[in-house]
């Protein structure tokens, strides 16, 4: 479990090498590749500013806060496409032909959104 060398920077295909096989799911495990991958050019972009924390610190918590939330992300969309059937998506407009996918896509960006606003605003 080295994902990080001793200089504390990020060692990205250890990490993806560890979840490739996760879930029986291809797909899911190829998204959860795509996060890591993403996470880690996101944790690049870090002005290298004075701090009294290093570089490499702040890299790491910035990978760990990204990947944290992509993979909660992956992990709903999932389990919003399994439970499909449960949701009344009469009123969702979608671009294009609608599939689940963009159907799940859209839902969880709803959930999402609705977090930002005051609790009985949404309804």
């Amino acid at each position: 479990m080295n994902y990080v060398d001793e200089d504390l920077r990020i060692l990205p295909e250890v990490i993806k090498n560890e979840v490739k096989n996760l879930t029986a799911s291809v797909t899911l495990n190829a998204d959860f590749v795509k996060t890591i991958d993403h996470c880690y050019q996101f944790s690049l972009c870090l002005p290298e500013e004075p701090s009294p924390m290093p570089i490499e610190v702040k890299r790491l918590l910035v990978f760990m806060k990204c990947e944290k939330k992509l993979r909660m992300a992956l992990c709903m969309k999932q389990h919003i496409l399994k439970n499909m059937d449960h949701f009344d998506v009469s009123e969702i407009q979608l671009e294009g032909s609608p599939d689940q996918e963009k159907m799940a896509e859209k839902i969880l960006h709803i959930l999402w959104g609705s977090e930002e606003r005051e609790d009985f605003e949404i309804y």
